[in-house]
């Protein structure tokens, strides 16, 4: 499921769009001004942001602009606008200045969707052309021909699947894990970790809040009901940006929570830990307490 960032001080306008796209099976969250948004944005991480240009104090360009230039891990994220400025001018105006699209309001709710897929579908092919980017990088320097769940099974130590997209904090837990011998296979979609679940056969599998189109829970629950062998444990990884920690209820289908950033080496010897007791265990691994 998708997450959407719809920023909007018109209350009832907000809350009339939230209401479309929520039915439409996205999840949504609100924010009332630039400031409010600029905050939920890092604790919320959406996958696309709709946000009003004209608004008391911090407006919508002057977020773009501080996104784009202050918080370069969303700096790819798609950006709308909404306005009630409808001239030919004011739309190339605002898409010169570095929106991905622009929608007039009133709203049509119909365009509103349209546009949202389409951003959305492009964001995930430039998600999996990255990650054949990846792939060809690494064969290149290793010379192996080998595809990743191929090298995974030939692999003798622990064989990772790490599923998200590309973001710093991933990208750092592959090359650590890469560096020290693992078995790392990336993936950037929720919905193809799913489907390629059985040929993996991970000892470990991480998974970040939000891939490129599900959440963790999400793609765990599937996971779980979709795979025929062992799957290994399941961990959580979640971003200690956001407050508090997941509410028992999203870590349900998910046996371990590992807080993100993570220094190399507590990463590491989290992994042996979780791969060790999996070895060693006859039955499912047990859930830990969010946190450890």
């Amino acid at each position: 499921m998708a997450t959407i960032l719809c920023i909007e001080d018109e209350a009832d306008i907000r809350h009339d769009i939230a209401e479309e796209l929520r039915q439409n099976g996205y999840d949504v969250v609100e924010a009332g001004s630039g400031e409010d948004g600029l905050e939920a944005l890092t604790r919320h991480r959406p996958d696309l942001i709709l946000c009003d240009i004209t608004m008391p104090g911090m407006s919508g360009f002057d977020l773009m602009e501080d996104l784009r230039r202050n918080h370069p891990r969303y700096a790819e994220t798609p950006f709308i606008l909404l306005s009630a400025l409808a001239e030919r001018e004011d739309v190339v105006a605002g898409l010169d200045r570095g929106a991905d699209d622009y929608l007039t309001k009133p709203v049509d709710f119909e365009l509103l969707l349209m546009k949202v897929k389409s951003s959305l579908r492009q964001m995930a092919r430039m998600a999996e052309n990255k990650e054949k980017e990846h792939v060809k990088l690494y064969r290149s320097l290793t010379g192996s021909d080998e595809p990743g769940a191929e090298r995974l099974a030939a692999a003798s130590g622990p064989r990772i699947v790490l599923v998200g997209p590309a973001d710093p904090d991933l990208d750092g837990i592959g090359a650590t894990l890469d560096g020290r011998g693992y078995a790392v296979t990336r993936i950037a979609s929720g919905m193809e970790y799913v489907r390629r679940v059985d040929e993996l056969q991970a000892d470990l599998t991480l998974i970040a809040f939000q891939s490129t189109d599900m959440q963790a829970p999400m793609i765990a629950k599937f996971a779980r009901r979709r795979a025929e062998g062992p799957l290994g444990p399941l961990v959580l990884l979640w971003p200690t940006a956001f407050e508090g920690l997941p509410e028992s209820s999203a870590a349900r289908y998910l046996d371990h929570v590992l807080k993100v950033p993570v220094s190399a080496e507590a990463l590491t010897a989290k992994v042996d830990e979780w791969t060790a007791q999996a070895r060693d265990s006859t039955g499912p691994a047990d859930a830990a307490e969010p946190g450890t």
